[in-house]
């Protein structure tokens, strides 16, 4: 069950753009006070621009669609007492910043016929560490039902 706070925005088909073709992949976001945590999954029986090799295109756009339908502006924390009439809001370099990436090929969908599951840095450069479902929800503190696609 989610912590008291947190909303889940689910993309069936969220589009991203391709080098030769539009893209398209699976995403899940749970937003928190404190962090947003977003899956980004391979669709199954999908031919167009994979999501290992489009991070630099689907992140930002996640972020920005996630921007329009929920508040994130709780990420940027509290204004110090002097700055209380700044309402400006939070940039998308602090919301990338408190954002968890997770990418994920389900069985049949990669290179690997189980599948596989990686937590991504993209910052200061692109970098996947791959582990099981349950290290991250224990990393995230989270359940594992969150990566079911």
């Amino acid at each position: 069950m989610p912590r008291t706070g947190t909303t889940t925005k689910q993309f069936t088909r969220f589009s991203f753009p391709g080098t030769v073709a539009d893209g398209a992949c699976f995403v899940k976001a749970l937003v928190r006070q404190e962090d947003v945590i977003v899956l980004v999954a391979q669709l199954q029986n999908y031919l167009g621009p994979s999501v290992t090799n489009s991070w630099e295109d689907i992140a930002p756009r996640v972020i920005e669609r996630l921007r329009n339908e929920v508040d994130l502006d709780h990420l940027g924390g509290a204004n110090p007492w002097w700055k209380f009439w700044d309402r400006s809001a939070v940039t998308n370099a602090v919301i990338m910043a408190k954002t968890r990436w997770v990418e994920y090929y389900p069985p049949s969908t990669g290179l690997l016929a189980n599948g596989s599951i990686a937590e991504v840095s993209l910052s200061p450069r692109l970098d996947w560490t791959h582990t099981t479902k349950e290290v991250l929800a224990r990393k995230f503190d989270i359940q594992t039902s969150f990566f079911n696609v």
